[in-house]
């Protein structure tokens, strides 16, 4: 995948790398320090030989290609311990991970980046960690003690579970999440199956929000991307699929209520309005976090903006670190509102990570 044009995006605002002494000792990473002014000092501690070690948080390290300093560790003298210290809003949630390295490093060139990427290890001194993007790669997690509650996001003892199943339709690999009972059932058609139906699994959520009354019985179809992610998702093609395949699907599978909610996060956050473009009466709520709106010179946007208010609701969610896409995704929302939709867009502080996604994602849902 590409990115987007530099008059599509905003300024890179990093984090504020801290002066600060190292931890003494430390058997958890990272330590933090509420300051009392709605930022908290984070302190990232890794042991191990090294000739240089990156501190990498989700979308702040790609701002620093240019310039790794600020995200360098420093070494204590004689040790084998390294840290680095930033100032962060206390509302941060991201995920991180260590790159430690021998040897000259062009960060600036996209197969070296890619490689340190694929590299990067979790921090060992941090139980929490969850999957990549990255495939077989593992990040850890920072919340701080701001950052939005995520109520459903784990299992909870005693709440029944729905049951997964996975399907062959049209070709593609789709998992299908049946909520508890056998009753009417909405729709959500979330994309990059393979993500949300394992690495990251969504069914907990859905039991959740079900559970608490934030969301009626749905039935949820997770198709997979696939090797062909990039070329795929977006198209004509792909959006029948997901506009008529799905729904044929679903109501084999359960009696359907006629509301229907696509969802995607990057790419799948604009494929997903791409078929609601394509096919408006398919879907009533598109979920789009993180959407890629800068593809193709925003030709979805100026599209949007050229053909008539269908009867889809939009809710937009991007990270404010996320200063190569946000701008896109702050026009798409005025277009939309500009043509009358309902259409809102919440901003997290955070970036393209699915640590965020997951709980945004139960917010929307759970949205009436």
């Amino acid at each position: 995948m590409s990115a987007p044009a530099p008059a599509q995006t905003e300024p890179f605002r990093p984090l504020e790398a801290v002066a600060a002494p190292p931890p003494v000792d430390p058997v958890r990473s990272p330590v933090v320090r509420d300051l009392g002014d709605g930022t908290h000092l984070v302190t990232f501690a890794w042991r191990g030989a090294a000739e240089r070690v990156l501190v990498l948080v989700n979308t702040v390290s790609e701002g620093h290609r240019g310039d790794l300093a600020p995200i360098l560790m420093d070494r204590v003298p004689g040790s084998d311990l390294w840290h680095r210290t930033f100032r962060c809003p206390s509302d941060l949630r991201a995920t991180y991970q260590f790159h430690p390295c021998d040897g000259p490093l062009d960060a600036a060139d996209d197969a070296a980046w890619a490689r340190v990427r694929r590299a990067a290890v979790p921090d060992p001194l941090n139980p929490h960690r969850l999957p990549s993007w990255i495939p077989g790669a593992v990040t850890s997690l920072l919340e701080l003690p701001g950052a939005p509650p995520q109520p459903w996001r784990d299992p909870r003892p005693g709440v029944p579970g729905g049951s997964l199943r996975t399907l062959d339709v049209a070709g593609r690999t789709v998992h299908a999440y049946l909520p508890p009972g056998d009753g009417p059932a909405d729709l959500l058609v979330l994309l990059d199956g393979e993500l949300w139906s394992g690495l990251v699994p969504i069914a907990p959520t859905l039991d959740n929000l079900l559970a608490d009354g934030r969301i009626g019985p749905t039935l949820a179809l997770l198709p997979e991307s696939g090797g062909s992610r990039d070329a795929d998702l977006g198209g004509p093609a792909h959006a029948r699929f997901l506009a008529e395949d799905l729904p044929a699907l679903a109501a084999r599978l359960r009696t359907p209520t006629g509301r229907r909610t696509i969802a995607g996060q990057s790419l799948g956050g604009y494929a997903a309005a791409a078929a609601a473009l394509r096919h408006p009466d398919a879907f009533g709520t598109v979920i789009a976090q993180s959407g890629a709106f800068w593809t193709d010179g925003e030709a979805l946007t100026a599209a949007y903006a050229a053909s008539p208010r269908q009867p889809v609701r939009f809710r937009l969610q991007v990270g404010t670190h996320e200063w190569r896409l946000r701008p896109a995704v702050r026009r798409f929302h005025a277009v939309l509102r500009d043509r009358g939709y309902d259409a809102d867009l919440a901003e997290y502080t955070g970036g393209h990570d699915l640590a965020c996604w997951r709980g945004g994602l139960a917010e929307a849902l759970a949205r009436p």
